[in-house]
């Protein structure tokens, strides 16, 4: 009854920096998202009449198990070379694009492309532990831009049961766009 409506199974997490190669988050386990719009109302003769719209903001959080050096570097902006990560004084993380699927209670899938992110400075938490695992997970915040390079996009999702099949066999190779942009 609810096929079309039912969202689960949150999977193919991807980044891609801006050299344009897109690739997986190996320890990713989830992403949230959360868009809104400033607005107001204006009044007509005492009464809320007209509803202004303002800007739309995002934020997001990506539960991730660990990142990789690599991943460090293009994700969060922190320098390095192989082997080695740190954070300086010049710290200026740049924007990276998110890529995800979602799978629909159908079969089919959602995936979203969120165009431009900029992650958050992330803390360094180091535990011991005897006679146990550690499965603690980290919390990655980023905000959600306007891609002025894109056509002020946002973000971009497309069903993979009605959408062209070009886009849907090549969404984690190229970066796709709505088709009236």
């Amino acid at each position: 009854m609810y096929s079309e409506k039912i969202l689960y199974g949150l999977d193919k997490i991807h980044y891609c920096t801006n050299d344009g190669i897109i690739k997986p988050i190996k320890g990713a386990l989830d992403i949230e998202v959360k868009m809104n719009e400033e607005y107001k109302f204006a009044t007509i003769y005492g009464n809320d009449a007209i509803k202004l719209n303002g800007k739309i903001t995002g934020t997001g959080t990506l539960n991730i198990l660990s990142l990789t050096f690599d991943e460090q570097k293009d994700i969060l902006g922190y320098k390095g070379e192989i082997g080695e990560i740190y954070l300086d004084d010049a710290f200026n993380p740049q924007p990276v694009t998110l890529l995800f699927a979602r799978e629909k209670a159908d079969g089919s899938e959602l995936y979203t492309v969120l165009y431009k992110c900029i992650f958050n400075i992330t803390n360094i938490d180091a535990k011991t532990l005897q006679d146990n695992v550690d499965e603690d997970t980290l919390e990655l915040n980023f905000n959600v831009l306007i891609d002025s390079n894109r056509k002020n996009l946002r973000y971009f999702t497309l069903d993979t049961k009605y959408a062209d099949k070009y886009k849907v066999d090549n969404f984690f190779k190229e970066i796709q766009l709505p088709k009236n942009i």
